[in-house]
C-alpha cells in the first residue's frame, strides 16, 4: 500500500509553508485536567465500588446505568468533560492525569488480546474510562475488531511488530484517522494507559489550514480519495474470541465489499474554515489517474506531518482523541513479551449512536457489522 506521507511538494503547493518548506509549525495544545488528590480518591472509590456491584464494564446492565453512574464523578472533571465534548473547533485532544492506578493490581500485561481472566483485574479501571467516555459519547465496538469487544487492548503481541495495528510495536504506527474507512467511524477516541516501562511516545496532530491553499482546500473538499479498511479488521488479524461466527462472517464479507467497490469520498467535510478530517495515508490508494487529486492529498498529509507532536503517557492517563479534528500514532518500540510491556485500554465514542442502528443486529447492540 502506497503512502503519502512525508511526501515532496512542489513549488506552488509549497509556498504556504515556505520556498524551502521550513516555516514554524502552528502546534496546538492538549486541553488538560488534573485530578486533585481527593478527586483521585474519590474516583477511585467509585470505580471500586461499581466493580463490586458489575462483573463487566461491558455487560448490558452496566452499560444500561453508565452515563447515570458518570453523574457521580467530582464536578470539576465533569465539567472539563462536558466542555471539550462542546468544543470541537478549539480543542483537539485532551489528557486526564492523577487517576491513581495500582500497578500491582493490574496483573500482567498480556501476551495477546483477549488473554486476560474471566473477571478482569482491571475492572475498577475499565469502568473509570468507561464513566469518563459516557460523559464525551456512547461507546460502541467492531464485529471485525478485538471481536466485538468495546474495550480495546492496546499490547505488543508477537508476529504483528512490523504491522499497521495496535498490537505493532518495532514499527512506526502511522498517524492516522482511526477507522478511517467507514462512515460509523468513532467521534473521539479515548487512550487509557495502564503501563508504559519505556516511555514511548503517542504521536497526534491536527491540520493547520493556513498551510493549504484555497485550490487545494478545495479538492480536498470533493470525492476523489479511495481509504481501504485497515489490517485491524481483516481475516489475518481475527482475534481469540468472538461472537456468532455466521455475523462475524457476515461483517468480514461487508469488509470486502467495501474495499472492492473502492467508493471515493473526501477528506475534509463541514465548514470551509473549520472542517473536519478523515485521513488515513496507509491505507489509501494513490489518485494516480486523477494528478490534482494527488498533489492535494501530498499536500494534506504534509501539512498535517508539520504539526505532529508526541504525547509519552503516564500510567493513569487518558488521553482523548477528537477523531473528526485529529490524527494519531505511536513510534515504535522494543516489546519484551515478559508482562511489563506497554499496555493501553482504547474505546471508541460516537456522539450519536442511532445513525449507525443500520450497521448493529440490534438497537441494544453497541457493536457494528
Amino acid at each position: 500500500m502506497n503512502t503519502f506521507l512525508g511526501a515532496k511538494r512542489d513549488d506552488d503547493t509549497a509556498r504556504q509553508i515556505g520556498t524551502e518548506g521550513n516555516a514554524m509549525p502552528s502546534f496546538s495544545e492538549p486541553s488538560t485536567h488534573k485530578l486533585t488528590a481527593d478527586d483521585g480518591t474519590s474516583v477511585r472509590q467509585l470505580a471500586a465500588s461499581l466493580a463490586e456491584r458489575y462483573q463487566s464494564a461491558e455487560s448490558p446492565d452496566f452499560l444500561a446505568d453508565v452515563t447515570v453512574h458518570a453523574h457521580a464523578l467530582p464536578f470539576p472533571l465533569r465539567r472539563f468533560l462536558n466542555a471539550f465534548r462542546l468544543s470541537a473547533d478549539e480543542s483537539a485532544v485532551a489528557l486526564i492525569s492523577g487517576y491513581p492506578l495500582e500497578d500491582g493490581n493490574i496483573g500482567p500485561t498480556p501476551s495477546q488480546r483477549g488473554d486476560t481472566p474471566s473477571l478482569s483485574p482491571t475492572l475498577a479501571d475499565d469502568i473509570y474510562l468507561m464513566l469518563c467516555g459516557a460523559l464525551v459519547g456512547d461507546v460502541f465496538g467492531w464485529a471485525t475488531q478485538q471481536d466485538g469487544f468495546l474495550i480495546h487492548d492496546i499490547l505488543p503481541v508477537k508476529e504483528c511488530e512490523y504491522d499497521q495495528v495496535g498490537a505493532s510495536s518495532q514499527g512506526t504506527l502511522h498517524w492516522h484517522t482511526e477507522d478511517a474507512f467507514h462512515p460509523y467511524r468513532a467521534d473521539h477516541v479515548g487512550l487509557f494507559c495502564l503501563r508504559n516501562p519505556l516511555r514511548t511516545a503517542t504521536t497526534w496532530g491536527s491540520l493547520d489550514l493556513s498551510l493549504l491553499s484555497s485550490v487545494e482546500i478545495e479538492i480536498l473538499f470533493q470525492a476523489r480519495y479511495t481509504i481501504l479498511a485497515d489490517d485491524s479488521h481483516k481475516r489475518e488479524h481475527e482475534d481469540w474470541r468472538g461472537p456468532a461466527q455466521g455475523a462475524l462472517d457476515e461483517a468480514y464479507r461487508a469488509r470486502e465489499a467495501t474495499d472492492r467497490k473502492s467508493e471515493k469520498v473526501p477528506l475534509l467535510r463541514g465548514h470551509r474554515e473549520d472542517p473536519d478530517l478523515c485521513v488515513d495515508p496507509v491505507y489509501m490508494e494513490p489518485p494516480i489517474d486523477d494528478p490534482e487529486a494527488a498533489r492535494a492529498l501530498a499536500a494534506l498529509t504534509s501539512a498535517i506531518q508539520h504539526n505532529i507532536q508526541e504525547l509519552v503517557l503516564s500510567p493513569g492517563d487518558l488521553f482523548i482523541i477528537n477523531n473528526t479534528k485529529a490524527v494519531h500514532g505511536r513510534q515504535p518500540f522494543t516489546a519484551g513479551y515478559d508482562g511489563t510491556d506497554r499496555w493501553l485500554k482504547r474505546i471508541n465514542l460516537m456522539s450519536d449512536l442511532r445513525k449507525s442502528r443500520d450497521a448493529r443486529i440490534g438497537a441494544a447492540s453497541r457493536v457494528i457489522l
